[in-house]
């Protein structure tokens, strides 16, 4: 007796082999039968006309601790994700220390959540107390390591921090983190020399890790930053994962075929390159980080304070050259402002009758900085270069939303609610850039690989039961920038671990998700 059999369906199976038409027969958290043919079973779903694939891993994500105030993670587990790993560009909710631990108290108080973890281990442990309705995997994040052992200075590590920074590395993997990741064009990650990241990467390398990088620039000095990331992972000989590949601003968009030139070059001289990449032309970020690094440095009070003197304002004005009609206000932490939200920065900063600069400016001093923005600044082209190209997976590189409760505020990136059906409509249906097979292995079988996850990511007996089921004509993303709250259209089922989480496009409450954590092995 079967708990589940679906039947009819045309399984894509994560592997970019053959399409074929196969039934599904489940017992527990594992696929048990493919083809079987056998009708006993508990529940039956009809999956005529829809395409059956493994559930898709989004390897680079920002949900981590949202998954407490939202645990049925509805933005992510609505289009289709039931694995995501998050801790990425640089920041992690664990390990916590100093300044760190305190700001984070303040968001539990906000929020309604305890903030009762330090370490990794406790974070994972909390995540599966309270019960999640996918599975999720965390990296170390360096900024937050290094900020919490030097705050937020702009100098080199000691070599005592350096060593504490080595050891809460290390023990953040041995409690299952899956490796490292920077965020080199963030407070505190750009104050990082090249050597101190190598350092680290010792560690994720002793453990068989992954390092995932935001790099340094991906505008001005983008071929620069390229180069450090190849680099480190040639020194260090690991995995190496670039984050959000872009050519970021009109005047380097030339920059990209070089980029995957240089990608393709060290992947052939043995460096262990992939990225990943999202199917939109517009990134998202705090509006703080668009200021030079020296504005940041120091923290939230000593960017304030620059913010409120006339010489300061004067130096950012002539050091950042931003054309302002293409960043569009997402999310301003402040009710008084709030109707600004969904403006570009020109929009809204000509009804107060300011300079954009100012504008922005007072706005980040009347929130404490607490401003999201959109960024249009990246090209079609160059886009479906990154999206198709065959050492590139699917990420939504966003935070939980949900159209309801404490995580509907702002106007977020659309890519919440809506990155993998966007792949699998416009690149695969409407455009026929991926074939379908090429689409579904970025979006499973490959990031299960890059995780070292065996047993998810494809469609074969014994594996767990991680599976979508979705009609190939029907499938869109819904979600707009103007309107991001919405959910994509034509998912029909969403399966984690053997249990049913989206049936007939409606969520069923279930929270089977489970915490993963990297198996070290034997070292």
């Amino acid at each position: 007796m079967y708990d589940i059999i679906i039947k009819n369906g045309t399984v894509v199976d994560g592997t970019g082999g053959s399409v074929e038409k196969k039934d599904i027969s489940i017992i527990g958290d594992r696929i048990c039968s493919i083809g079987c043919g056998v009708e006993k079973s508990s529940k039956v779903i009809d999956a005529e006309g829809l395409v059956v694939t493994p559930g898709f891993i989004d390897i680079h994500s920002h949900t981590d601790i949202g998954l407490l105030v939202n645990p049925r993670a509805d933005s992510k587990i609505r289009q289709g994700i039931t694995t995501e790993i998050g801790g990425n560009c640089g920041g992690s909710a664990a390990p916590l220390g100093g300044e760190q631990f305190d700001r984070l108290l303040k968001w539990g108080r906000e929020n309604d959540i305890k903030i009762q973890w330090k370490t990794v281990g406790e974070f994972l442990n909390t995540l599966e107390e309270n019960s999640i309705a996918l599975n999720y995997g965390t990296l170390v994040g360096h900024g937050t390591i290094r900020s919490n052992i030097m705050g937020m200075d702009n100098r080199t590590p000691l070599s005592s921090e350096l060593l504490k920074m080595k050891d809460e590395l290390s023990r953040g993997i041995l409690d299952g983190a899956f490796g490292l990741s920077t965020g080199l064009a963030y407070v505190p990650g750009c104050f990082a020399r090249t050597e101190e990241i190598l350092e680290l990467c010792e560690v994720v390398k002793k453990y068989n890790g992954f390092y995932a990088t935001h790099m340094r620039n991906e505008g001005k000095k983008l071929l620069s930053s390229v180069d450090e990331a190849l680099d480190i992972g040639k020194k260090r000989g690991l995995a190496l994962q670039l984050s959000h590949l872009k050519a970021s601003r009109r005047e380097n968009w030339w920059k990209m075929d070089r980029v995957l030139k240089k990608i393709e070059d060290a992947r052939k001289n043995g460096v262990d390159v992939l990225f990943d990449s999202y199917p939109y032309t517009a990134s998202n970020t705090s509006l703080s980080s668009f200021l030079p690094a020296w504005v940041n440095a120091g923290g939230k009070e000593e960017l304030l304070s620059h913010l409120k003197k006339k010489g300061d304002r004067e130096r950012i004005k002539g050091e950042l050259k931003i054309n302002w009609g293409n960043v569009l206000l997402s999310s301003i932490n402040h009710r008084k402002y709030r109707n600004f939200e969904g403006e570009t920065i020109l929009e809204a900063s000509n009804e107060v009758r300011q300079s954009p600069l100012d504008f922005a400016c007072d706005l980040l001093l009347k929130t404490k900085g607490a401003v999201s923005i959109t960024h249009f600044c990246m090209s079609r082209e160059n886009v479906d270069k990154v999206v198709t190209h065959p050492l590139s997976m699917i990420a939504t590189d966003s935070s939980l939303k949900a159209p309801y409760g404490k995580l509907s505020k702002g106007k977020p990136h659309p890519r919440s609610y809506g990155t993998f059906p966007r792949v699998i409509c416009d690149y695969v249906r409407e455009r026929k850039l991926l074939s379908l097979t090429d689409a579904v292995r970025k979006m499973t079988g490959m990031p299960a690989l890059r995780l070292g996850l065996t047993d998810r990511g494809v469609i074969k007996e014994g594996v767990f039961a991680d599976i979508v089921i979705f009609e190939l004509d029907k499938i869109e993303d819904r979600a707009t920038f103007t309107d991001p709250h919405r959910y994509p259209s034509g998912i029909e089922y969403v399966l984690v671990n053997g249990k049913i989480v989206i049936e007939k496009g409606e969520h069923t409450g279930a929270l089977p998700g489970r915490v993963l954590r990297k198996e070290i092995g034997n070292l």
